[in-house]
């Protein structure tokens, strides 16, 4: 189960989440604050597994050509999908093996465009320059120059074909902390702080490609995003720790009848 921090109602709320356990046309969101996510087109559908996931759920895996996923609503036409203030949080798992492309794009938002230049918020393992394939990445740029970037990349590569839990956290101070596999100590930082903290994107979110060129090859599942929300340490612990396929926690219980004065009466 999820600590009840993680699903509270209100500001701090889960405003979005993709099981992937359905392998129908639009994937649902599951805290219904959205239209769901549909699949690129016909010829570029992850493919759909109902068992193997990170707790032998189902899971979705991109051939790394063409396919993909996108949002069915615009981020800045949904109050719960939007990133323009800080802070955030995205959530999901991954699994990759020995990827040779240097970005593999896994979860991205951009203003219409496929490039770095304008404002955008992306997950991905590598970030284009050599020597950086397989390490996972976490950027955002403010700025329509692109020169207000934060980015916070790790030193070792995740891609060892094992499923892995990323949480990428942008903190009220606009500055990105990254975490793997429930540790509470962040994989990498970045402090870096700007006078312009608005990321101002109007497109649909991107689930395996950047719009463009870039595609992510290896596996997906579980899907979280909080607006407004920068995930503590002990809550992205609760997060990795939750459990959604067939090992997921079962509770037996059993109900009893009692009279007005607490007996037992029967079951």
């Amino acid at each position: 189960f999820l600590a009840y921090s993680l699903v509270l109602s209100g500001t701090n709320q889960v405003d979005m989440i993709y099981h992937l356990n359905r392998n129908v046309d639009n994937e649902p969101d599951s805290a219904r604050n959205t239209n769901g996510l549909d699949r690129c087109n016909s010829s570029s559908s992850p493919q759909y597994f109902s068992s193997g996931g990170p707790d032998n759920s189902p899971y979705y895996h991109f051939d790394g050509s063409n396919d993909c996923f996108t949002s069915n609503f615009n981020v800045d036409s949904n109050s719960f999908a939007s990133i323009q203030n800080s802070p955030d949080t995205t959530a999901f798992w991954f699994k990759a093996n020995n990827l040779s492309v240097n970005r593999a794009i896994m979860f991205r938002v951009d203003d219409n465009t496929s490039g770095y230049s304008d404002d955008f918020y992306q997950i991905s393992l590598g970030d284009g320059n050599s020597g950086s394939a397989g390490k996972i990445v976490f950027e955002f740029t403010p700025s329509s120059d692109g020169n207000s970037r934060t980015k916070c990349i790790s030193t070792a590569r995740w891609d060892n074909n094992v499923w892995h839990h990323v949480v990428a956290v942008r903190d009220a101070a606009n500055q990105c902390k990254l975490y793997m596999d429930g540790n509470s100590t962040p994989v990498a930082t970045d402090t870096h702080s700007y006078s312009n903290t608005s990321i101002d994107v109007t497109n649909k979110f991107k689930i395996g490609y950047n719009g463009g060129g870039e595609y992510f090859t290896g596996d997906i599942d579980q899907i979280f995003h909080w607006n407004d929300k920068a995930l503590t340490p002990s809550e992205l612990s609760y997060l990795y720790n939750a459990k959604y396929g067939d090992t997921a926690t079962k509770i037996n219980f059993s109900i009893y009848r009692t009279d007005a004065l607490g007996n037992n009466i029967g079951p």
